[in-house]
Parts: structure tokens; C-alpha cells; sequence
């Protein structure tokens, strides 16, 4: 099972296919993006498969705050809009995208993880796949 995380630091930002464990709930999500309260950014769909775009609900707190243009990209794409950044808003920090089901979410199949990447790749997003 997978998710895609847009990840940011001072050099940039880039969308990563990590391993998912669905057992671990909100404290994955959590370790991931590396804060204590997790809001929805937005929800729409990619490659087919309904998604939803998870972030850091505290982000602007955090020292130093970075935008993170690749999940502003991945959202936009996934609801068929212009990026936030356009309108003078933004995301900070990491960001988890998992796959949309009503009121829950869950890890991405691996054919649907592979569909998004070929989504992504063909894009000219930015895709690492995890090592870890």
C-alpha cells in the first residue's frame, strides 16, 4: 500500500511515493508530515481514483514557514483549478495525498499508485519513489 507525500525544504519541493501501513491511523500521518494537527486541504481525483490532500493544520507556525508549490500543483490538478499560489495563498509544510473514501481515507493500491505516478510523470511533476 502507498501514499504521496509533496514534500518541502530550502532547496524546493517534490511529490514522493512512499510505503503506506493503514494500520497506523493519524500517527503516521502525523510522523510524515512531521506536526500534531492535520487539516484537509481538498479533496478531487487523479488518474480516476478519488483523492484526498492532507496537511499540517499549525504549518504557518513553524520556522521557516515554506510554501509548498508541488502539493499546491498536486491539488489543483486533483480538483481541476488554478494553485493557490496564484491567488496569493498557499500550502506549508509536507502534505499526504490518500485516497478518498467519503468520511475516511486510505493508502493507495499498487495499480492505483501506479496510475497517479504515470499521471504525475507525464505532468512534469517532480516523482521520487522512497527508499525507506
Amino acid at each position: 500500500m502507498f501514499a504521496f507525500v509533496a514534500r518541502v525544504d530550502e532547496s524546493g519541493s517534490w511529490i514522493e511515493r512512499i510505503a503506506w501501513n493503514n494500520e497506523e491511523g493519524l500517527g503516521e500521518m502525523y510522523r510524515t508530515i512531521g506536526c500534531d494537527l492535520v487539516e484537509i486541504a481538498g479533496t478531487g481525483e487523479l488518474a480516476g481514483v478519488p483523492v484526498i490532500l492532507w496537511v499540517d493544520e499549525e504549518g504557518l507556525y513553524h520556522q521557516p514557514v515554506l510554501m509548498n508549490l508541488a502539493a499546491c500543483d498536486l491539488l489543483a490538478e486533483a480538483t481541476n483549478s488554478a494553485p493557490a499560489y496564484l491567488s496569493g495563498g498557499g500550502l506549508v509544510g509536507h502534505a499526504v495525498l490518500l485516497v478518498n473514501q467519503g468520511s475516511d481515507h486510505r493508502s493507495f493500491t499498487a495499480d492505483e499508485a501506479d496510475k497517479i505516478s504515470g499521471v504525475l510523470v507525464a505532468g512534469g511533476y517532480t516523482l521520487r519513489e522512497s527508499v525507506a
